[in-house]
């Protein structure tokens, strides 16, 4: 069965960063495509050819909204990120005023704009890209757009996630786009120049919670619907939930500790079962100790346990004789993933060598950067 493409609407300080990176990951570069503003993406979906749009399996950004699965012949399914729009709203307005990097940042400060004139001017975003209103916001939605904004996530919406929930949300991710593989994600630290919202005068924190009327309809209906869902998982679906929880704990532990030379990428793999069997493939005997070094660390979790075992061979063109040797093809084949070291752009060889085993693509990891 085909898989739809993923059409993320991402609002503003809703945690979608986080997400466009776990996307990044999720999907090849060569099928998945970035967009920062909605007139950075139109003049792609105007003109690229049907076969250009159909190898792009998943568009992200801020230049996705409601609207985009017109412009494809595949099928598609919207997923998005909501969050309390007081918060959010706080949160983005002082992003934007301590960060010299943000667009909104020299109007705001330029202008002297405080919290209370900005959160005039974003309000209902998160309702914005779900009702597919322009990215520029040439037209406000109100509460009487409700029904339509319901009837958008109910239709064509399969994964409304909550920030407040960013654990419990992204496991359901997992499960509505059907990943075989776990997806882990870096914690961002907060802004400490923004102050706590009990630091906020009440009387502000209320005329945002009024002039969000639509967006904070949104949270409660996503929230509800996150619970719901939550809530009808099986005992087992419930277990991996918490196993999950604790291995993005550990992830974030890990990740700390990561070699520099090393991708991110490689601490996720390490946690994708309690016990995993990796078998490194690799030229370099010292790069070989320092992963296998590396991924013990996992061993120090509680009820987890890597077995690592080091397959190595002269240079890249003596895999022929390895993978022929009984004993090695043995080992090999009972590993939960490879590891490959090779030499830079020998890497297709050591695929090709792979591939005539008949190991799958989704078990075989390069873990340097290039």
């Amino acid at each position: 069965m085909e898989q739809p493409t993923v059409l993320f609407c991402h609002a503003g300080r809703t945690g979608g960063d986080t997400l466009n990176r776990v996307l990044k990951v999720a999907y090849h570069p060569y099928a998945s495509q970035h967009y920062d503003t909605a007139n950075a993406a139109w003049p792609f979906l105007r003109s690229a050819p049907p076969e250009a749009l159909e190898r792009i399996k998943c568009f992200y950004g801020h230049g996705v909204y409601f609207g985009f699965h017109s412009f494809l012949h595949s099928p598609t399914t919207y997923i998005t990120l909501v969050r309390n729009p007081v918060k959010r709203i706080v949160s983005q307005y002082y992003c934007y005023l301590h960060d010299p990097n943000r667009g909104m940042h020299q109007y705001i400060t330029e202008n002297n704009i405080s919290l209370e004139q900005y959160q005039n001017e974003a309000r209902n975003e998160q309702a914005h890209y779900i009702l597919g209103f322009p990215h520029y916001r040439l037209t406000r939605p109100s509460i009487q757009d409700l029904p339509s904004l319901f009837e958008n996530i109910q239709n064509h919406f399969s994964f409304v996630g909550v920030t407040e929930r960013y654990n419990e949300s992204i496991y359901m991710l997992h499960k509505k786009l059907g990943w075989k593989q776990w997806r882990f994600w870096k914690k961002t630290l907060a802004n400490p120049l923004r102050p706590e919202l009990e630091e906020l005068p009440s009387s502000l924190l209320e005329e945002i919670a009024e002039n969000n009327e639509l967006d904070m309809a949104l949270h409660k209906y996503a929230s509800d619907r996150l619970e719901k869902e939550l809530s009808s998982l099986s005992q087992v679906e419930s277990d991996e939930l918490l196993e999950y929880i604790e291995a993005q704990e550990c992830y974030t532990t890990l990740l700390s500790h990561c070699p520099k030379e090393v991708r991110p990428s490689f601490c996720g793999l390490l946690l994708q079962k309690r016990h995993l069997k990796i078998s490194c493939l690799c030229f370099l005997p010292e790069a070989a100790a320092a992963l296998g070094h590396f991924s013990h660390m996992v061993n120090t979790f509680p009820g987890r346990e890597i077995i690592w075992e080091n397959i190595l061979y002269k240079s890249p063109y003596d895999l022929v004789t390895v993978f022929n040797h009984p004993i090695a093809r043995d080992q090999f084949e009972h590993s939960d993933f490879i590891v490959m070291i090779n030499h830079p752009g020998q890497e297709y060889l050591a695929l090709e060598h792979l591939h005539t085993l008949g190991i799958p693509q989704d078990r075989i990891f390069f873990p340097l950067k290039a």
